[in-house]
């Protein structure tokens, strides 16, 4: 192959090529699909904050205007339902990509529509800088908790923006569901003890997640759990602890506990148990009434 390319050398271009068309920015991807703001001005309570979002492969950080970024499902298999997916990140920074855009495409197969909700966080609030493990959760969640607030205000408007919204976007506005990753869980959780008979989403999913103590509503919708038992970071006691209390309220509570998977597995195959949590999640979606039967072979 003189005066050209030699076999070795297309394959690797072909190849830079491939790796390069994964490495879009965080921001560059999010910014292929309509984002709705939360808020007409500055979101109460952090209107002082001075900071400019950050954006990485994977993540976004540093948001002061939160939004949802959204995934209609496609008309000819749209349902009406939509789903608020929470992505993960410790309250410092959101991973939009395997916890946000990956989950809100695989439901749009479903015919269910998504809104990836980016809340408020900073990555001055990440507190020390030590490794975190699961036995200082607690500690950690202590030092986030204005994080963690701001974050459910967020949620809780998100629900209220898409039934305000509900005739523009075809949402059945008793079919808002939400479901999160990690903190995302956390926040989606926290809504759900946080709103009232009239605003509570129809169902919840809280991956590899942590709830409040607090009560749980006698009208808290069905519940979807997943963790691995070698999480690292939240222990799977927090999820357990969740089903127990959906068990004692008589709410019905589906959990899936995998022998390995750590933490942050998302949307991603990793080659552990823990990349069957989806195909579960679309049995139960469907014993819920919600979606269509999949395209795809996931």
């Amino acid at each position: 192959m003189s005066g050209g390319y030699r076999r070795g050398e297309i394959l690797l271009l072909a190849l830079c090529c491939l790796l390069l068309s994964g490495c879009e920015r965080a921001s560059t991807q999010l910014a292929y699909y309509e984002s709705m703001p939360l808020y007409a001005g500055a979101a109460p309570g952090s209107e002082n904050w001075n900071i400019e979002e950050v954006s990485g492969f994977n993540s976004v950080t540093d948001v002061s205007r939160p939004s949802l970024i959204l995934l209609p499902a496609p008309i000819e298999r749209r349902t009406g339902q939509w789903m608020i997916v929470c992505p993960g990140g410790g309250f410092t920074g959101l991973s939009v990509i395997k916890e946000g855009l990956t989950v809100a495409r695989w439901l749009n197969e479903r015919g269910i529509s998504a809104a990836v909700l980016k809340y408020r966080v900073r990555r001055s609030d990440a507190g020390n800088t030590t490794e975190d493990t699961g036995a200082d959760f607690d500690a950690r969640a202590q030092r986030l908790e204005a994080g963690r607030q701001l974050a459910v205000a967020d949620g809780l408007q998100a629900i209220k923006v898409l039934r305000e919204h509900a005739e523009s976007l075809k949402v059945d506005p008793d079919a808002i569901g939400i479901m999160g990753f990690s903190a995302g869980a956390m926040v989606s959780m926290s809504v759900v003890l946080a709103s009232d008979e009239i605003t509570m989403p129809a169902l919840a999913s809280a991956i590899y997640g942590a709830m409040p103590p607090v009560p749980v509503p006698a009208f808290a919708p069905p519940v979807f759990l997943v963790h691995a038992q070698d999480d690292p970071l939240v222990p799977v006691e927090k999820t357990l602890a969740i089903q127990r209390a959906w068990q004692a309220a008589g709410i019905p509570v589906e959990t899936h506990i995998f022998e390995s998977g750590g933490h942050g597995f998302g949307a991603e195959s990793t080659g552990h148990p823990t990349d069957d949590w989806m195909a579960r999640w679309g049995d139960w979606l469907q014993l819920q009434q919600w979606g269509l039967a999949s395209t795809s072979s996931q």
